[in-house]
């Protein structure tokens, strides 16, 4: 299989979200592989394929391993959101015609990494995380390590993700964790950076608040507008001039009919 077929393939079968981030990742992984000195080609097949089976059905990620046991040796048993690498590289060599096993390790490990990564590995595991559209707090702090140390930008990428799974109460692939170790054995893991942020302030006595988040219902003015409506202009307003004010919108709904269609945040 071409790039070129292998893109017009997941274009045709991805979502024009997941094709995006599939492209954006073909670009960095190929900015990587040329700064790195790797197979621009190789990168860039790998990226194009690497999420070929991130929207199918489990049950069909599933079968995929099931039926193909020997390739898929026990990744039945890794967590379910990493069987799409193995299910893709299981497809690329069986049904896409990709041979090239370098390639095919990097579509298979690029969600969990693993002892030993190739160059190939981490290049295509890092595009993963630093590809244009992702805007979590430490992506920025992994792009400068991309462009400076490909192996120290891997290790801190992947302990990142095994803390950010670990703070979800997830369960964490032990090929990740394996990955991690090796790295970190190796001391390639020397950058940690605290992000500060932003946190709502009483703007009185600049307490810190808390934010509760809570459910939330929501009322369709335009169904009681008339009744509104008629029951405002029974209040007997004193002075009148309060209930013609119409500078604030409580008053302008109330008196002009300006409703708008829905009034949002509302608490029951």
């Amino acid at each position: 299989m071409t790039y070129g077929e292998a893109e017009k393939m997941v274009k045709k079968t991805l979502s024009k979200k997941r094709f995006t981030h599939t492209v954006n990742v073909k670009d960095k992984a190929v900015e990587l592989a040329r700064l790195y000195g790797a197979s621009e080609e190789k990168a860039a097949l790998a990226a194009i394929l690497h999420d070929a089976a991130k929207e199918l059905p489990k049950e069909e990620l599933l079968q995929i391993l099931r039926e193909n046991a020997i390739i898929a040796g026990d990744a039945e048993n890794s967590p379910p959101p990493v069987w799409h690498g193995v299910a893709a590289s299981i497809l690329a060599q069986t049904r896409w015609g990709v041979e090239d096993k370098e390639v095919l390790d990097a579509i298979r490990y690029h969600t969990t990494g693993r002892p030993g990564m190739t160059k190939l590995d981490k290049i295509i595991f890092l595009s993963d995380m630093i590809s244009a559209e992702r805007d979590y707090p430490e992506v920025e702090e992994l792009r400068r390590l991309s462009l400076q140390d490909l192996d120290t930008a891997v290790a801190t990428a992947l302990r990142y993700n095994v803390e950010w799974m670990e703070a979800c109460g997830k369960t964490i692939d032990p090929l990740s964790r394996q990955a991690l170790d090796d790295l970190e054995k190796r001391g390639l893991l020397q950058s940690r950076m605290k992000f500060t942020h932003s946190y709502p302030f009483c703007w009185r006595c600049d307490t810190p608040l808390i934010y509760y988040a809570r459910e939330s219902w929501f009322i369709k003015m335009t169904a009681v507008k008339e009744d509104l409506i008629r029951n405002n202009n029974t209040v007997n307003w004193i002075p009148e001039s309060i209930g013609k004010d119409v500078s604030a919108i409580g008053w302008r709904t109330f008196r002009t009919g300006d409703f708008p269609e829905t009034v949002t945040g509302a608490r029951p």
